[in-house]
């Protein structure tokens, strides 16, 4: 278990990513396992799955990664380390 919790502070896209892609493959896997749903179905809940996997992701990992910006200076010109 502490594992799991170490790649969901660690990697949360990664992890998210991973749990989406599983449970769309096995959306398609279905009628394999004898749940009678015609190749229509399984692209119309695809094609649901998809869009609201991907909000999912958005909604659970943006707030867990911090955005990088350019840093600037007061006057607005690029900033630079430099060596002391």
């Amino acid at each position: 278990m502490q594992k799991i919790n170490e790649i969901l502070t660690r990697e949360p896209l990664a992890f998210i990513t991973a749990v989406i892609a599983i449970i769309g493959a096995s959306i398609a896997l279905l009628p394999l396992f004898g749940v009678p749903l015609t190749a229509d179905q399984i692209g119309g809940i695809m094609a649901v799955f998809a869009p609201v996997g991907s909000l999912v992701v958005l909604i659970y990992t943006r707030p867990k990664v911090t955005p990088m910006a350019a840093p600037r200076t007061a006057d607005g010109n690029a900033a630079r380390i430099v060596d002391a």
